[in-house]
């Protein structure tokens, strides 16, 4: 199923996606798991992990590569499949 999302925010709130400050920049992108599980009744783990590859790419902080084995380890859990991709840069 595809959705088509249309988000207000301000200017400075989208800015804050590329903040150079690692704790503001990850408090933007955390608050996307919750709204899409809001908008569908789940969490598309696979968008989740994706999305804190390109987090580790900008900004390779602990906290976002918890995050991405978080969503993969969820993601291999539903699909019952092995934990080889929990490589970090794969």
């Amino acid at each position: 199923m595809n959705y088509t999302i249309m988000i207000y925010e301000t200017a400075a709130d989208f800015a804050t996606r590329d903040d150079p400050d690692p704790k503001r920049r990850e408090a933007y992108w955390a608050m996307w798991p919750p709204y899409t599980k809001a908008l569908t009744g789940s969490t598309d783990w696979e968008a989740v992990a994706l999305l804190y590859k390109g987090l580790l790419c900008l900004a390779p902080t602990i906290g976002a590569l918890v995050g991405r084995a978080a969503a993969i380890f969820t993601l291999a859990q539903s699909r019952r499949v092995c934990f080889s991709c929990l490589r970090y840069g794969s």
